[in-house]
């Protein structure tokens, strides 16, 4: 089970609030491009990608390059490789559940 990210306890390397960002995702594909720059374990939002019409998804409205995927489902996923988060994302029922976390730097520290 997904240790639940709350705000009041989430702060970049500097100590600053983060931002919660929770989308139910009810349709596929995602439209989200990822990147693993920040680390080989952490995976970030790189670019939106339109639909088939041409259209960007509502994620996009909701979500910004730099957010950080930290639970998919019940299952957190910050610190797991870049290949296991595909096939949780691939496997993961509809609607999904993802959580992200928004922050200026690379890596975001949350207690427990």
């Amino acid at each position: 089970m997904a240790r639940r990210f709350r705000e009041s306890n989430c702060r970049d390397e500097f100590e600053r609030p983060i931002k919660l960002q929770n989308v139910t995702i009810t349709q596929l594909p995602l439209g989200i491009g990822f990147d693993t720059r920040s680390g080989p374990h952490y995976l970030s939002i790189h670019h939106f990608n339109p639909g088939r019409d041409g259209k960007m998804k509502f994620a996009q409205r909701l979500l910004e390059v730099g957010d950080q995927l930290v639970v998919v489902g019940d299952t957190e996923v910050q610190n797991l490789p870049f290949a296991s988060v595909v096939k949780l994302l691939k496997e993961t029922p509809i609607p999904m559940r993802l959580q992200f976390l928004r922050t200026q730097t690379a890596i975001a520290v949350c207690a427990a």
